[in-house]
């Protein structure tokens, strides 16, 4: 019989690979052998559930005499402030105490390998962001949350990272003024700057910034060229104001997109039928919130983009009855028993599929009428 102690560390640490998160805490605590097998996947992903936790955890990986946060990948805080007259001492009253930029300049320190990162509330200085921005060179996700006050320049430090996933979100409540930093033409300029990004994501940002990012390129000119190569997912939530003049010369700058979510906006069909002509690869659509869209543009839509699996539209007006297909029984009459005057917010790969085949009919029918037609005058 083999002794724990006799069981390579390779071995053990293919075994502790499949131990339940829990039980690797108990495991950290039956040897150094084990010690040394866990740490690693205890310490790759670190969900703290508020600032106060984060502060904690980056002290206890200064104080360490292993090198703990070289095995951090991802690092997810839910809401992160700044007391600048602090000088990164922790209180017992953990809940309660804000990062330090001072704490943030050490994470970073300590977290070379640093691949994710998530921050709410944050009031870190340009200099910190710029610190993330050298220490962290394998970063490729970035979430920022609640954006109100950061410096003009906060996005051209962090331009030298590998960025493929960025999400911004400025949250601004009813009746604030928009942030300064959001509101400058150097913003707008930095953030085209990451020529890497797959997914773009900007949550509750002013129109103006919205229509200067999608409109114009480093020559302040109307977009010729793709600026994101790589991007498949663009993100638009709550970005009222916004017309077809400003998304339009955007679509038409991705002919790689595969999803797209524009929600609370004022677009048209135009902007459909944009996607039609530009985008027509797209597999997810989403337009909640948008009344200003009709079932003939989502029915062009779905007839022009074969590849569609989902299109969302909650609280856009449209109405079962727009898609009578949807409603018929099997000897294809309409079923009386569904309420078609409710409002449809949702469409599936199933629903997609049988509006493009009676399309498809349709066409085929008015086609073929049309060569009789043709024949009868000949």
């Amino acid at each position: 019989m083999v002794n724990i102690t006799q069981i390579p560390a390779e071995i053990l640490s293919l075994i502790v690979q499949h131990v339940c998160q829990e039980d690797l805490y108990n495991c950290a605590l039956v040897n150094r052998l084990f010690f040394q097998a866990t740490t690693p996947l205890l310490w790759r992903d670190l969900q703290m559930p508020n600032d106060g936790v984060l502060v904690k955890v980056i002290t206890t990986m200064v104080e360490s005499r292993y090198a703990l946060g070289q095995h951090v990948r991802y690092v997810s805080s839910g809401t992160i402030a700044v007391n600048e007259n602090e000088e990164g001492t922790v209180d017992t009253n953990i809940g309660h105490r804000p990062i330090t930029n001072i704490k943030f300049q050490q994470l970073a320190r300590q977290c070379p390998h640093l691949q994710s990162l998530r921050l709410g509330g944050s009031k870190l200085s340009h200099r910190s962001f710029t610190f993330l921005g050298r220490r962290c060179s394998q970063l490729t996700k970035l979430e920022l949350n609640d954006l109100r006050s950061l410096s003009s320049d906060v996005l051209s430090a962090l331009t030298a990272l590998p960025l493929e996933d960025l999400d911004l979100d400025v949250h601004i409540l009813a009746g604030d003024a928009s942030p300064q930093w959001i509101t400058t033409q150097q913003a707008v300029m930095d953030l085209t700057r990451f020529p890497r990004l797959n997914r773009l994501a900007i949550h509750g940002t002013p129109a103006l910034f919205l229509h200067r990012f999608l409109t114009t390129n480093s020559n302040n000119r109307i977009r010729t060229t793709v600026s994101f190569p790589l991007l498949s997912m663009f993100v638009l939530i709550n970005c009222s104001q916004l017309k077809d003049d400003a998304i339009i010369p955007f679509l038409c700058s991705q002919p790689g997109l595969k999803r797209l979510i524009l929600n609370g906006g004022e677009f048209t069909d135009m902007t459909l039928d944009a996607i039609i002509a530009c985008v027509p690869g797209i597999s997810h659509l989403s337009l909640d919130h948008t009344r200003t869209i009709t079932s003939q543009g989502v029915r062009r839509l779905i007839k022009g983009c074969p590849s569609l699996m989902v299109v969302r539209f909650y609280n856009s007006g449209i109405k079962r009855i727009d898609f009578p297909e949807l409603l018929a029984d099997n000897d294809g009459d309409v079923d009386r028993n569904v309420m078609t005057d409710m409002e449809l917010s949702f469409l599936g790969k199933d629903e997609i599929n049988l509006i493009q085949h009676r399309t498809h009919q349709e066409d085929q029918g008015s086609k073929n009428g049309n060569n009789n037609n043709d024949d009868k005058k000949q």
